[in-house]
């Protein structure tokens, strides 16, 4: 639905975005770039943002979650319609491999399963209880409203005094 904003006949225009080459879709990125036009020399990068002071600089401390036995049983029960899927997509001239619609959905669906692993909503409590001192401000970023409400719960049922913003 997104993408019928690239019918509108606007003259000039130009669209900012940090992701305008949009990951496995091709055909996306395609669309974007024949309506706003090429990307404007020099890119400006989120490393060239944190570098003049322009965003927070941050750090990552990866850490595995493991998925309920539901969880794992769905995630390879996709994987396997994904490896049919793949298996049966036709190549192009080059002899790259076409990623379908259907293939495309069940990679999605697949990559919310762990997005919204259960686990994560306990381990996020742990990580606050370790780290968070008064004064402190955080952003937890999760993948939907229903996981915010999750978090958001166990939070306040431990005593924090959490807020919530989302996109509505």
């Amino acid at each position: 639905n997104f993408s019928k904003c690239l019918n509108i006949e606007a003259g000039p225009r130009l669209g900012l975005s940090a992701t305008p080459q949009r990951y496995g879709d091709l055909e996306g990125t395609q669309n974007i770039l024949e309506y706003f036009g090429p990307i404007v020399d020099p890119p400006y990068t989120i490393f060239d943002a944190i570098h003049e002071g322009r965003l927070t600089k941050y750090k990552y401390y990866p850490d595995a979650i493991f998925l309920t036995q539901d969880e794992s049983d769905n995630w390879s029960k996709i994987s396997k319609r994904i490896m049919f899927e793949y298996g049966n997509s036709s190549s192009d001239e080059s002899g790259a491999k076409i990623i379908s619609e259907k293939l495309k959905l069940l990679l999605i669906q697949r990559s919310r399963i762990a997005k919204k692993a259960s686990n994560k909503t306990s381990y996020a409590l742990r990580v606050i209880q370790k780290n968070y001192r008064d004064g402190h401000r955080w952003l937890v970023y999760c993948e939907d409203q229903e996981q915010m409400e999750n978090v958001y719960n166990l939070l306040v049922s431990n005593g924090y005094e959490p807020f919530c913003y989302h996109s509505d």
